[in-house]
């Protein structure tokens, strides 16, 4: 998925923007740029604890929010880095997007595909802000080991995600999300 880091930016530490053709990959993504400020190999991180977390919000950009602000927040209380299992992003406007392959072969009994169930709900026209009022649900299989300096490289202590100028909007091209990090 691409995906561009933000700089020159004097009100935060860190900024990305991200973009996808279903809501599940954008996820994904912002998941995987917020890990790779973390740690410098995150393909090294091994598969030691397996846990799921469950979420639900009204509005697709404080599941966002929430669901990074969750990882990270499980990064400093258990001392744990995750990588991200099976993903599963269901209701509000999700468009129905193409199953995705998982390439990082997390997980034994998994098909390989990353999940997302369509919504009978509209999302409105492409340029818009999109979740307002919707329900969403968010299941995700988290797979990680305890952080180890002999064995991670680290990046950036990333604090927390902000609401400075974070979003996420359906685009003509596909989902489209800005997500600024306090360092």
């Amino acid at each position: 998925m691409p995906h561009r880091i933000l700089g020159d930016e004097t009100t935060y530490d860190a900024a990305f923007e991200a973009w996808a053709g279903d809501l599940t990959a954008l996820f994904r993504e912002c998941w995987d740029v917020t890990l790779s400020f973390l740690v410098e190999n995150p393909e090294e991180i091994r598969s030691d604890a397996r846990e799921v977390v469950t979420l639900e919000s009204d509005s697709v950009e404080l599941l966002l929010f929430e669901f990074l602000g969750e990882l990270l927040y499980r990064k400093d209380a258990e001392e744990r880095v995750y990588r991200l299992g099976q993903l599963e992003l269901d209701g509000g406007s999700a468009p129905a997007p193409d199953s995705t392959p998982v390439t990082d072969g997390v997980g034994p009994g998994q098909d390989g595909r990353v999940d997302a169930e369509e919504s009978s709900a509209g999302v409105g026209e492409p340029g818009v802000r999109a979740g307002r009022g919707a329900s969403y649900r968010l299941e995700a299989e988290i797979v990680g080991e305890t952080l180890d300096p002999e064995r991670h490289c680290y990046g950036v202590d990333v604090k927390a995600v902000t609401l400075y100028a974070f979003t996420v909007e359906l685009r003509d091209d596909g989902w489209f999300a800005r997500v600024v990090l306090d360092t």
